[in-house]
């Protein structure tokens, strides 16, 4: 038991002895993590952000390949990595797209929250598979509601999608994303 006491007593020297030489590296990493969290804040809130609303045509006469088609387009924002540069000194992160399906009133209605500079490519990628759906720019749905919920008048439910299987398994697996030709049944 005493080497225990003297090995934490040895350790406790070589803390107070050298601490010139951890001392600024751990403050450095310190200074590191704060400066990147406060720049990925700044960057964040930069974006303006819109809210399309989409109505799809009330005939679907396509298969589920064209909404795949869809989140291939809008993979196209990916950037794979970005230069330390504008990560460290403007705060850059990976752009993002949220897509959303609300239940309003017994209606169910289909949103997309982009940033504004992606508004067209999400509207060319939309229209390129559905023609005739209407999409238009409206008002943020959770501004209609208090800032802390459940409160007395509301309550929620709120649901996460978390799939069955590994991402190994592709979505293009399942029959129902097999193209048809026109005419053959």
């Amino acid at each position: 038991m005493s080497t225990f006491w003297s090995d934490i007593q040895f350790g406790l020297t070589l803390l107070r002895d050298y601490w010139w030489a951890y001392l600024p590296v751990l403050l450095g990493l310190v200074f590191y993590h704060a400066w990147m969290g406060v720049k990925k804040f700044e960057y964040t809130g930069s974006l303006k952000w819109v809210m399309l609303q989409i109505k799809p045509p009330p005939q679907l006469d396509r298969s589920l390949k064209a909404v795949e088609q869809i989140f291939a387009g809008l993979h196209g924002i990916y950037i794979g990595s970005t230069s330390w540069k504008n990560q460290f000194f403007k705060g850059k992160v990976q752009d993002w797209f949220s897509l959303e399906i609300v239940g309003e009133e017994g209606v169910t209605n289909f949103y997309i929250r982009t940033p504004e500079n992606y508004k067209g490519l999400v509207m060319a990628n939309i229209f390129a598979q559905y023609p005739d759906a209407e999409i238009s720019e409206v008002e943020d749905y959770m501004k209609k509601w208090p800032a802390i919920l459940p409160d007395k008048e509301h309550d929620l439910f709120g649901s996460e999608f978390i799939l069955s299987k590994d991402n190994a398994y592709p979505i293009q697996t399942y029959l129902a994303f097999e193209e048809k030709s026109p005419g053959l049944e």
